[in-house]
């Protein structure tokens, strides 16, 4: 035993570091991939170290936190390993862009800030979610009074009402009426002799609309003949009569 501890003191600083590591993976029973396990620490780059092949190693950074690592699973001292090989100059320099390796194992600490806004943002899309078939919709107009499309009336003006839902607005022939609770409407609409046609549209802020038509023929109603008649004749004979009693 002393003499291979002597034949390693004495070799190349890579073969040194290899045969540490081999030796060591061989007292513990394991295998490279069983270390990698253990250590966090790439399959790749045990093998590249195991290997001896200094050329491939990590940078400097990389290395000595290997080496401290691999040194506490196999039971050796990474550090003083590391020293000694540092001193020889065999190692990359890192770069400006090198850091740790990160521990696959490991969750990520969140930002409680991105995670009160994450909420937030759900909640809004939720919500939206939620209303999109009244937001995107159609309004719907139901007509009270008159219910028929073609109606004949004999009296003018006549009140025509109904209700509004999922809408904001109600006009009838360009004339905006105004909604009461629960989307309840009524107006007043002259009418002329003849055929009046009623457009009543009901729509949403978004643009979208719903259109209703109405007929309405206006026959107005005339006054009886006989009865002009009747008036007429009394009217002569009650005029007579003061003449004669004269």
């Amino acid at each position: 035993m002393e003499e291979r501890e002597e034949d390693i003191s004495e070799s190349h600083p890579e073969t040194r570091v290899a045969l540490i590591l081999q030796e060591g993976i061989k007292r513990k029973g394991i295998t490279l991939s069983k270390l990698s396990e253990q250590t966090d620490i790439a399959l790749k780059h045990l093998e590249n170290i195991s290997s001896g092949n200094s050329e491939k190693w990590p940078a400097a950074p990389y290395l000595r936190s290997y080496l401290i690592a691999i040194g506490d699973t196999l039971g050796f001292d990474g550090l003083t390993l590391w020293e000694s090989i540092r001193e020889e100059d065999i190692t990359v320099a890192s770069g400006s862009t090198d850091r740790l390796p990160r521990n696959r194992f490991s969750f990520l600490n969140l930002n409680k800030g991105y995670l009160g806004i994450g909420a937030i943002v759900l909640f809004i899309l939720i919500f939206f979610l939620a209303r999109l078939p009244s937001i995107l919709g159609t309004p719907t107009i139901q007509i009270n009074f008159p219910q028929e499309e073609l109606t004949t009336i004999g009296s003018s003006p006549i009140l025509i009402e109904g209700t509004l839902e999922n809408g904001t607005q109600v006009t009838i022939n360009g004339q905006t009426i105004p909604l009461e609770e629960g989307g309840v409407w009524s107006t007043e609409v002259a009418l002329e002799s003849g055929l009046n046609t009623i457009e009543i549209i009901g729509s949403k802020f978004l643009g979208r609309e719903t259109k209703v038509i109405r007929q309405i023929i206006f026959e107005p109603v005339a006054r009886p003949t006989s009865t002009l008649l009747e008036t007429s004749t009394a009217s002569s004979t009650s005029t007579t009569t003061e003449e004669e009693s004269f």
